[in-house]
C-alpha cells in the first residue's frame, strides 16, 4: 500500500507561479544594465530578504519573467542557445555551476509578464519618497548635483510656451565644471547655489512648475 502524501493538495507549479507574480510585483520596473541605473530600484538582495529565498533564485525568477538582464545573463543565454552544456559554460565564463543555472530561465514555467501593476508602481514611489525623506537636505542636493554631472552632454529641450506645446522649445546641452553649469545657449554660467535654489522651489511646488519665472532665479 503506497504511503499517503504529506501535502495531497500541494501544487508545485501553481505555488511557483504565485511566487513569481509576488516577486515581480515587488520588484517593479525591468532592469537592464544597458540603461541608466536607478539607484532607488529594488535589489536582488531586497527580493531575497523579502521572500526568504537565495539571491540566485531571485535572479532566476526575474530573468524568467523578463525583468532582469545583464551582460552576464545575456552571455550565458547565448551560449545555451548555441547548445553549450552547463559545464562548458562554466569553463567559458568562469562561473560556478549554481551561478550558471541562476542565469538560465526556468524551462518548465511560461510566465506571461503583465504590465507593472498599480500596486507595484505605488510601492516603488513609496520607496523613493521614503529614501528621499530619510536623506538630509545636503544629501538630496548632492544626489541631484551628481545626477546632473552624469547627464551632462545629453541633449535636452526647453519647455514650450504655454498653450503652444513642447515643440516650441529649443534644444540645448550643458557641461559641469566644478560648482558651475555651462549651457551652450548662454554665455554666463549657472552656479550650483542657483540650481539648488530652483530645486528647492520645485520641491515646494511639488513639481508643478508652470514656467521658469516661478522658480525665482
Amino acid at each position: 500500500m503506497p504511503m499517503p502524501k504529506r501535502k495531497p493538495n500541494y501544487d508545485g507549479k501553481k505555488t511557483m507561479e504565485e511566487l513569481m507574480t509576488a516577486v515581480c510585483e515587488y520588484y517593479g520596473a525591468p532592469v537592464d544594465d544597458r540603461d541608466q541605473e536607478d539607484l532607488d530600484h529594488v535589489s536582488l538582495h531586497d527580493v531575497a530578504d523579502r521572500f526568504h529565498i537565495t539571491v540566485m533564485k531571485a535572479r532566476k525568477i526575474l530573468i524568467t519573467a523578463g525583468l532582469y538582464t545583464t551582460a552576464t545573463s545575456r552571455r550565458v543565454q547565448e551560449l545555451v542557445a548555441e547548445g553549450k552544456t552547463v559545464k562548458e559554460i562554466q569553463e567559458m565564463t568562469g562561473l560556478g555551476r549554481s551561478s550558471v543555472n541562476s542565469y538560465i530561465p526556468y524551462a518548465h514555467i511560461v510566465y506571461n509578464l503583465p504590465d507593472i501593476s498599480i500596486k507595484a508602481e505605488r510601492q516603488k514611489q513609496y520607496r523613493v519618497r521614503k529614501r528621499n525623506k530619510d536623506r538630509s537636505e545636503e544629501e538630496r542636493e548632492e544626489k541631484l548635483w551628481q545626477e546632473l554631472i552624469y547627464l551632462q552632454g545629453c541633449v535636452f529641450r526647453t519647455a514650450g510656451r504655454a498653450g503652444r506645446g513642447s515643440r516650441d522649445g529649443v534644444d540645448f546641452v550643458y557641461k559641469i565644471k566644478g560648482g558651475e553649469m555651462f549651457v551652450d545657449r548662454k554665455e554666463k554660467s549657472i552656479t550650483r547655489a542657483t540650481v539648488m535654489k530652483a530645486y528647492g522651489k520645485v520641491v515646494e511646488l511639488e513639481g508643478e512648475v508652470k514656467g521658469p519665472k516661478v522658480l525665482g532665479t
